[in-house]
């Protein structure tokens, strides 16, 4: 039902706003209005939009997802393997920014630093991707380091990312702490790994585990503007150009993947 509400919503969105493709294409004044109207035809951009809702419903359930207005290809051609590009960027980065978040959570509460922490973790994760990657990079160049490959984005999308992990985990944890349980185990001795390990982690575990649902859906997303920022060929230049070209299939398809890949993230972590 998500999925179809998001889709349908999208799909009407996109109808709904003015122009096409080949909008542009009537400033040229080498091709007729009756080549442009033409070409509408062929792409069947003058049905309905309920109609084409349909044949993208019916494209999609053989897979292709439609056909891209300006490749003419089917768009799972052209998401495949820029889809497995942003993975391999959000992925190490979602891995990297929860072991970092998690672990200096841990260390807030494990002495009690989480109240002159969280004012610093809030200001950091209110800071906008854009700036955030535009400061790795130019940490980067000043050290002389390559701008290239993958490390740079992973970096970029972590740093985006961790403060978020940390404020939730910190929250978590002194709450943990405080429970009743808690301190009859350290009241008998319990203290060190096994008091966590045994005790405050998985008390806390349950808000933790929804949040990871939620941020492998925020990773994917975040990770179209660490792409665009450091020329990263993943979804996001493609989503960039797709928007930019009016190119509604591949927008469309991509944002119904975003919404799918919530969905199933949620429940799984439910």
């Amino acid at each position: 039902i998500q999925l179809l509400c998001v889709s349908v919503v999208s799909f009407v969105l996109f109808r709904l706003a003015p122009g096409d493709l080949y909008s542009s294409a009537l400033e040229n004044p080498q091709i007729s209005a009756e080549t442009v109207e033409r070409l509408r035809e062929q792409q069947g951009l003058r049905e309905s939009w309920s109609l084409r809702y349909l044949h993208w419903v019916e494209s999609s359930m053989r897979g292709d997802f439609g056909t891209s207005l300006a490749y003419r290809v089917p768009v799972r051609a052209l998401i495949a393997g820029r889809a497995m590009k942003t993975l391999r960027i959000a992925a190490p980065a979602l891995l990297l920014a929860w072991a970092a978040g998690l672990a200096a959570a841990m260390l807030a509460a494990r002495w009690r630093l989480t109240g002159g922490m969280e004012p610093g973790a809030a200001a950091a994760a209110m800071v906008p991707d854009v700036i955030a990657v535009s400061l790795v990079l130019w940490l980067a160049v000043w050290a002389g380091l390559s701008i290239t490959g993958a490390w740079l984005p992973i970096a970029g999308l972590a740093l985006s990312l961790a403060p978020v992990v940390f404020l939730h985990a910190s929250g978590e944890l002194r709450a943990a702490r405080e429970l009743e349980f808690v301190r009859i185990a350290q009241s008998r001795g319990i203290s060190g790994a096994r008091l966590w390990l045994r005790f405050i982690l998985p008390a806390s575990a349950n808000p933790l585990v929804s949040l990871a649902g939620i941020s492998i859906a925020a990773a994917i997303a975040s990770s179209f503007v660490v792409e665009v920022l450091t020329g990263w060929p993943g979804l996001g230049p493609l989503f960039l150009e797709a928007v930019q070209a009016r190119d509604y299939p591949i927008v469309q398809t991509i944002i119904v993947v975003l919404a799918a890949v919530l969905t199933v993230s949620n429940f799984a972590a439910d």
